[in-house]
This record gives C-alpha cells, structure tokens and sequence, in this order.
C-alpha cells in the first residue's frame, strides 16, 4: 500500500442520517407542515433523494420542483433557492466524522501512505469542498480530487493519482461505499475497499458489488492492509 483514496460522503463524514430530519423541518419551515404532514412529507422526500441520488441526479434542487408537483405543492423560484440554502446548511451543520478517521489517516501517514480524497459532486459549484473544509477534513489528506471541480470522473482522478505519484495500480487504495465505484476502480486493476454504510437512502448502495471486493465495517479496518 502507497496511496489509499477516500471517498466523502458514507466513508470520512456521515452527511445522510440527517437528511430525515431536514426535510421534516423543511416540511415546517418553509410549507407550513405539522406534526404527522412533516413525517409524511420527510419520507416522501427521501424516496424522491434516494432515487435521483441513484440516478446522479445533483444537486436536490434539479428535481425538488417536480417532486412538490408530484404532492400537489406549489413552488417557484424564490421557494426552491430558500428551500437549497436551508438544505445545506443545515446538512454541514449536522453531519459528523465516521469513527476515527483522524487518527487513521493520521496512521497512514506515519506509514508513509499518500491518503487523498476523491470524491464526487454536489452539482454545485464549490459545495462538495466547502463541505470537506467545514469538517476540517480537507487538513488530513495531501490532495482532493472532486468531480465537477478539478476532474471530471473518478476514473480521471484515478488516472491524475497514478501519474502525479508515480505509483501503480497495485499499490493504491480506493475505500468507498457505494458499489458501482469500486467496481469501476476494480476494472482499473485498483485495489477496493467496499466500507459497509447504513443510511436513510439505499438504491445506490444496493447494486451488486463484485465479489472479489473486500468489504470493512469500520475503518480502522483499512490499517490491515498495510
């Protein structure tokens, strides 16, 4: 192992399980909603997540117009840029640190490992990094390669990695939670880490992981593939 790269999102920062809970007090905010009408309205908006997540479908906001007509809900310009910053907000101020991921990566790098994080969009400018540096993540890792900023793929941020560190294929890391990238990384003769994430969204994460990827439950876990 030279080099280990982290995806963000069910890997470093758990930024899910709040989800629920912002579309409940979206629900009251900004529509008025109550009690058992926010519930409802919360879990109708995860399935709506869930399925345009699984679709790459970013940012919310692309396809929250459509899911408020599907409910017969109103909204215009004004409600979709309100209901976004209140979204985001509130998810940075919500989410949290996966396990020990500081002292990890700190680990690694008392190995000698190049730990950097690759990660996809949020579908907005700026916002995937903006959201790293407000975990303070973006101080524990070399380099960050996010989709939509300074590459345009993983497979390229795969490719910048190899190049820029001049390691193989065989010696670098990739820990992810979602299977359709490790499987794409497996394909690149990368070895991948499948790490076990239970959220509120799940389509994404149930496509079928090749079988020779190895999953972990914790990342402490990675340590043994040094």
């Amino acid at each position: 192992m030279k080099a280990v790269a982290f995806d963000v999102d069910g890997v470093l920062l758990d930024s899910y399980t709040c989800l629920p809970t912002i579309y409940e007090e979206m629900g009251k905010k900004f529509l008025n909603f109550t009690g058992l009408q926010a519930s409802k309205f919360s879990r109708f908006m995860i399935e709506a997540e869930d399925f345009n997540d699984y679709q790459e479908c970013y940012p919310p906001r692309r396809w929250w117009s459509d899911a408020l007509k599907a409910i017969t809900i109103a909204s215009d310009d004004e409600l979709i840029e309100n209901l976004s910053n209140y979204y985001w907000e509130r998810r940075m101020s919500l989410s949290f640190l996966i396990g020990s991921c500081h002292e990890i990566i700190q680990r690694l790098h008392e190995e000698e490992v190049i730990t950097v994080i690759l990660c996809g969009t949020d579908g907005i400018q700026g916002m995937k990094r903006q959201r790293i540096k407000r975990a303070g993540l973006h101080q524990l890792v070399s380099e960050m390669l996010i989709v939509g900023e300074n590459i345009t793929s993983k497979r390229e941020g795969f490719q910048l990695l190899l190049q820029k560190h001049d390691v193989e294929p065989s010696d670098v890391f990739f820990v992810d939670d979602k299977p359709r990238y490790l499987n794409q990384a497996l394909r690149l003769s990368i070895n991948p880490v499948h790490f076990k994430f239970d959220g509120p969204l799940r389509l994404a994460w149930q496509e079928t992981l090749d079988p020779r990827i190895p999953t972990i439950e914790q990342l402490t876990e990675i340590l043994k593939f040094l």
